[in-house]
């Protein structure tokens, strides 16, 4: 954790007040999902907020998403970054507020995007 306060300073410092806020808002929401929260309200910037401040926490995981997949969208990133932090399939289902079948939809659809 004080390390990933310690990125945010320095992008603060280093890349301006826009940057700064982006990353605090994707804190505001990371700290969300991991309260269990929905995201059914997020917007598109809400999912991009997230993953960027979830690359302070985990840069190589979140870079091998753009490496591995083509086009992946937000909430899909979102999805794949809650299993990599080792939440359940209810969890991530409870956070996006879909059904499990929605759940299967999603899988296939990201599996049809990543790289061979």
């Amino acid at each position: 954790e004080t390390n990933t306060y310690t990125n945010v300073s320095t992008l603060y410092n280093g890349y301006g007040l826009q940057a700064s806020l982006d990353i605090f808002d994707g804190l505001q929401r990371y700290n969300e999902a991991m309260a269990g929260q929905t995201t059914v309200l997020w917007k598109k910037h809400d999912f991009e907020s997230f993953a960027s401040y979830y690359s302070l926490v985990d840069v190589e995981f979140v870079a091998s998403l753009d490496a591995d997949y083509d086009g992946l969208s937000p909430k899909q990133k979102f999805f794949l970054i809650m299993e990599h932090m080792g939440k359940s399939e209810t969890e991530i289902q409870n956070a996006l507020g879909v059904a499990e079948v929605t759940m299967r939809s999603i899988r296939s659809r990201i599996g049809k995007k990543h790289k061979a």
